[in-house]
């Protein structure tokens, strides 16, 4: 039988199977969304923010629409926002000893042996050179390579063949840029890239919807967000599109990282609104009381929203952006 991405012949009943998945997917919401509390938190100082993010996630159609479904594809939240958890910790506050550099580098490279994310490879290393912490290019490009390397090395010696998929003779994403790209002119690359990052562009805009516009402005302009934290943001949102041109087709999971960012400025445009409001209407407080009621009923009413714009447009599928 064949559920999703999980297939074969597994010494149990397939609702036994779908199951152990659904519980797997929430065991990874949890922890998804703790992280994405913790991200916040850390680049805002606040939890308030940090409490909104975390529940905008929870209720992003993303996470209501592909927690119940027995695929890998779930895992790609837990991936995104734990390989910025561990970049967080690598790239900032002081020195990382080396025991930490190695854990960190062999944990990258056992999650990209369920989902190979490799753009927040591309993103950490940047950042890495921007920070001067060449330590951490261990973690980013040396350990991951190893651990896929060995694990490589030894599937193949008990029989098991390998291959990477995406990467296959049988799929175009990858091969195309030496099989096609190289081929083109100047203009036609430009061309092609122009393309995928108007894709992505649409993919984004059309995941946080109205909440986006919120977001990007809280993360622009509050006085407490550090403009390294909205230009990583921004580096982020790059990396995806250069993703998404590479493989050449769009989905949900190729922009879950930005999560933090966007949510984290939405809960930091609803603080500072409600705030303001209230300075407005002081001489009201009951009235004033309901105004961060009225805000959270906003935004729940646009995550709900988004939960039927997905089921119409079915993004359950490939490539549907």
């Amino acid at each position: 039988y064949e559920i999703g991405y999980v297939s074969g012949d597994l010494p149990t009943s397939v609702t036994a199977a779908v199951s152990a998945h659904w519980l797997a997917n929430y065991g990874m919401a949890w922890f998804s969304l703790i992280l994405i509390y913790e991200l916040v938190r850390r680049y805002t100082q606040r939890s308030y923010p940090a409490l909104i993010a975390g529940c905008l996630a929870a209720l992003s159609a993303f996470n209501i629409w592909y927690i119940s479904i027995p695929s890998t594809d779930y895992a790609d939240m837990a991936i995104a926002c734990f390989s910025l958890w561990l970049l967080h910790h690598l790239l900032t506050g002081s020195q990382p000893p080396m025991s930490r550099v190695l854990l960190y580098g062999a944990i990258f490279g056992l999650m990209f042996l369920l989902k190979p994310l490799f753009l927040y490879l591309m993103f950490g290393v940047v950042l890495a050179v921007a920070v001067r912490r060449w330590r951490a290019l261990i973690t980013i490009l040396l350990m991951p390579g190893l651990v896929l390397l060995l694990y490589r090395f030894l599937i193949e010696a008990f029989g098991v063949p390998y291959e990477l998929w995406e990467a296959s003779h049988g799929w175009r994403s990858v091969n195309w840029l030496w099989n096609e790209f190289i081929f083109y002119t100047p203009t036609q690359m430009l061309a092609s890239m122009s393309v995928w990052v108007g894709k992505t562009t649409s993919m984004i805009t059309y995941f946080f919807g109205a909440l986006l516009v919120v977001g990007v402005f809280a993360l622009s302009v509050h006085k407490i967000v550090h403009w390294q934290i909205t230009l990583t943001g921004w580096w982020l949102a790059f990396c995806s599109a250069v993703w998404v041109w590479i493989f050449q087709y769009t989905y949900p999971s190729h922009i879950l990282g930005l999560m933090p960012f966007i949510y984290g400025g939405v809960g930091l445009g609803i603080e500072s609104a409600a705030e303001w409001l209230k300075a407005r209407i002081g001489d009201r407080p009951r009235l004033a009381g309901w105004i961060p009621r009225i805000l959270w009923g906003l935004v729940v009413a646009h995550q709900i929203a988004q939960w039927l714009l997905w089921q119409n447009r079915q993004m359950l599928n490939y490539s549907t952006f």
